[in-house]
């Protein structure tokens, strides 16, 4: 029998969590499946890929973007409907909202692949919705007779695409993203810092654009000093990943004279080595699906503070491995925060059950088993 040929679709290759769940699927099943991937030139996932040549082939789509550009749109829809009538492909598994409507789009027009779209949050899922987003939550309800297998990363997901009438033409069924194991190291990014292990860090990982809402943490900490006033503060705030909010916070940290407390270190390919350090998590997204860096986070035995909002309800049992907030509260936050400096053995015990529940329920193993499954299927 020969191998099916895959093709995963996603938008941009950036650093991000459907990103890391696109590579660990190429990664992990071309040995059985025929894998390629499609997306914007350039940036981190094609580096990441370039390493599985010739296993796993790239296809660059120059007129793939996050924004709405109708002529660009178009282009790059003709641009995958031409990969997929040469290469034929038995699979075709799109990721991320603009590549979710033209693969499927393209793959409609080519009418011999199995449908597969992976839900990685919906916008439509953010407080107060806007007309633009409530416009997209009726494309997906209409893309969704396209497409024949709806994955969701959380249950979350799943009850809101029924909310929105979003029914796919055969089935639907959570796989939650997986994450591989690994043992957290200390010492590198405190001998970065120049921190001793007295200082307790309070690190957050994320693209810096608005859905992950890198203020509220910036909120949280000027609150923290604010609390404190001129009284020596352990603590410091450490802000890993890069994007559009970036000058922003920057711009906050500096007007209110947090400097001292908080540093930008932009995307780090070392996250699994440097997150060791921190004593503590926080993402405090507007909404979410499933973070890969609460998973991260997890697997290196931190306590998770974040927001109460999407999947991350299915990651943080609260009071037991975490802290389940409301992302308006900063000051509530700070206070929350204060306990668990105080506290490490808490956060310790904390930490060592986040760890067992991502080793048993959050593996990459587990989500690769899954989508293998689905490959396979008729």
């Amino acid at each position: 029998m020969t191998e099916r040929k895959v093709l995963q679709v996603i938008t941009l290759s950036e650093v991000g969590g459907a990103q890391k769940v696109v590579y660990e699927i190429a990664k992990g099943l071309c040995d059985e499946f025929e894998m390629s991937v499609a997306c914007s030139p350039g940036g981190e996932l094609i580096n990441w890929l370039t390493e599985l040549y010739p296993k796993v082939k790239v296809y660059p789509i120059p007129r793939l973007r996050r924004e709405i550009e109708p002529i660009n749109d178009l282009a790059a829809l003709m641009q995958l409907y031409r990969l997929m009538a040469r290469e034929r492909f038995d699979v075709v598994h799109c990721h991320s909202s603009k590549a979710g409507v033209l693969g499927r789009l393209a793959a409609s027009m080519f009418r011999q692949a199995k449908v597969i779209y992976t839900v990685h949050g919906w916008g439509a899922n953010a407080p107060g919705a806007t007309t633009r987003q409530r416009a997209v939550a009726q494309i997906e309800s209409a893309m969704s007779r396209l497409t024949d297998y709806m994955v969701y990363v959380c249950q979350a997901d799943q009850v809101r695409a029924r909310e929105l009438g979003i029914v796919p033409r055969r089935s639907e069924r959570v796989i939650y993203n997986g994450i591989q194991e690994f043992v957290p190291v200390r010492g590198k990014l405190r001998t970065e810092l120049g921190l001793d292990e007295q200082e307790t860090i309070i690190g957050t990982v994320s693209r810096l654009a608005p859905p992950k809402d890198v203020m509220m943490f910036l909120r949280v900490a000027k609150a923290v000093r604010d609390k404190m006033g001129a009284a020596p503060w352990p603590a410091r705030f450490v802000v890993v990943g890069d994007g559009s909010m970036r000058r922003e916070g920057e711009e906050f940290v500096n007007s209110t004279k947090l400097d001292n407390i908080v540093s930008f270190l932009g995307n780090r390919h070392d996250v699994n080595e440097i997150i060791g350090d921190f004593d503590i998590f926080a993402l405090f997204s507007r909404w979410e699906g499933l973070p890969i860096s609460i998973l991260e986070a997890m697997m290196a035995g931190k306590p998770v503070v974040a927001s109460n909002v999407g999947g991350i309800r299915e990651l943080i049992v609260d009071g037991e491995n975490g802290y389940l907030v409301d992302r308006h509260a900063p000051a509530q936050v700070a206070d929350l925060l204060f306990t668990l400096v105080a506290d490490p053995s808490r956060r310790m015990a904390m930490g060592t059950r986040g760890r067992d529940r991502a080793m048993t329920r959050f593996t990459v193993r587990r989500m690769l088993e899954e989508y293998a499954s689905l490959y396979r299927s008729d």
